[in-house]
């Protein structure tokens, strides 16, 4: 094993690339399965990731959205290695949508309520570390119909960054938690505005929904250098509804409540 070691810790650096083109794969995701560590490869393919709970006979995964994974051996790692990922077309489900009769539907929360909180992605006693990369905070929501979404919106209670990059992620719920991505392309966007509701197109990504599915959407950080808070609109609840983790491809944490985000859709 060529991975170096700090004290205890294993660490593994390496870029990863796209196989067949050699240019670098941005906000790659690399982690070791079951063991709650992993991190986000910054703009340049390029990434660090360290930890002490990480055997010898464990595999590091390497992937991104719109591509397969990569898995190698923690015996066969070479410190500074060179990872070349496929693209992996994604066949999305077809919905018929007729032009002439479609309708609009919201999904999620569209308001903050009278019972509000503040969901953080980043808090002031936070600005000190150096993991924000890969951070996710997101909601489940319920489909009620056959439907292709058109916009992504969520309602930011404070942004103190000028600018700050995210990643929107949709994923098929199991277990009460969110399980596999039922979206596979990258939906990358910047946030500018201090607060208000922020919208995203979703119409170039093609997705479409099917009616009883339940779902995950959540938000990652990408954002490399800046510190600085960053809080979501959220609504007190009965039912468990909120997810985060703070650190890339990590554990879920989840509690009762959910996020002022909703989805614009139509049937």
């Amino acid at each position: 094993m060529f991975c170096s070691s700090i004290g205890a810790q294993q660490v593994f650096n390496g870029v990863v690339y796209e196989y067949g083109t050699n240019s670098v794969v941005p906000y790659a995701m690399i982690f070791a399965k079951g063991k709650d560590v992993g991190v986000v490869s910054d703009k340049n393919g390029k990434f660090s990731l360290v930890s002490d709970k990480i055997e010898a006979l464990d595999s590091i995964t390497i992937t991104s959205l719109g591509y397969s994974k990569e898995l190698i051996a923690v015996k066969d790692w070479k410190d500074g290695e060179s990872i070349f990922i496929r693209t992996n077309p994604f066949q999305i489900n077809e919905a018929l949508v007729t032009a002439n009769r479609t309708k609009n539907i919201k999904i999620g929360i569209t308001g903050a309520g009278m019972k509000m909180l503040f969901v953080p992605l980043f808090m002031k006693q936070e600005l000190d570390k150096n993991d924000f990369i890969g951070r996710e905070v997101g909601v489940a929501l319920k489909v009620n119909r056959d439907c292709h979404v058109k916009k992504l919106n969520f309602f930011i209670a404070l942004n103190k960054y000028d600018n700050v990059k995210l990643r929107a992620l949709f994923y098929e719920m199991k277990d009460g938690r969110p399980g596999d991505l039922i979206v596979n392309k990258d939906i990358i966007f910047n946030v500018d505005i201090e607060k208000g509701w922020y919208s995203v197109d979703l119409i170039p990504y093609d997705i479409y929904l099917s009616k009883g599915q339940q779902i995950a959407v959540t938000l990652m950080t990408l954002d490399e250098t800046n510190r600085n808070e960053f809080f979501i609109y959220g609504r007190l609840l009965k039912n468990p509804g909120l997810f985060r983790r703070d650190r890339a491809l990590g554990e879920w944490d989840i509690s009762n409540g959910g996020m002022a985000l909703y989805l614009d859709a139509q049937y």
